[in-house]
């Protein structure tokens, strides 16, 4: 009889738990751009840090530490080193600072910084991309990881306190929303 109830508080126990992971991701505010994924895995990102300003390549690289541990290990980013190209990949993202209007087919007027995954559009897999970053503007840790956000597949929400809210200045870490929608996203990795 011992052996027929051992189980069960461990089946219970395991229910709940999911029940309150499913209850947290469920009353966070996040949006996805689109049903493709990204690979589950390893991938690179490329840095061109022509351009950058003082801090900049600091806070991609924290930027990527922080996207890495919201998607749990299912989906990585690493450091594949510099590149002069400035132009998005099918193979790595590329991260480079590039004025407005050289990127307004991406880029509108008044932005800091526009992303794409690629290939895009695409429903089913993506494999790259590229973060532009206007290096008018003084380096920040919040359009940074508001742009990674985007190339993980995340769309605006309409909370302010999140990194995915139109405005991210200011922020220096994914908030609630923001870590449940990357997590989300990695977990449907392809």
């Amino acid at each position: 009889m011992a052996g027929k109830w051992g189980a069960r508080p461990r089946r219970i126990a395991g229910a709940v738990v999911l029940v309150a992971i499913v209850g947290v991701l469920g009353a966070c505010d996040f949006t996805t751009l689109t049903p493709a994924r990204w690979g589950c895995g390893t991938h690179k990102y490329l840095i061109n840090p022509a351009r950058a300003p003082q801090d900049g390549v600091a806070d991609v690289h924290e930027a990527f530490r922080q996207l890495n541990a919201a998607s749990a290990g299912r989906v990585r980013w690493i450091y594949g080193g510099t590149t002069t190209g400035n132009s998005g990949r099918d193979d790595v993202v590329v991260v480079a600072w590039r004025p407005q209007y050289e990127v307004p087919q991406l880029m509108r007027p008044g932005a800091w910084a526009a992303s794409a995954p690629q290939p895009w559009p695409n429903d089913v897999k993506w494999t790259g991309g590229a973060v532009f970053i206007d290096p008018r503007y003084a380096a920040n840790l919040g359009v940074v990881l508001h742009e990674l956000g985007h190339i993980a597949g995340l769309g605006h929400v309409r909370d302010p306190s999140q990194v995915m809210y139109p405005n991210p200045r200011g922020k220096t870490h994914y908030m609630s929303g923001d870590a449940a929608g990357l997590f989300t996203l990695a977990m449907q990795c392809r």
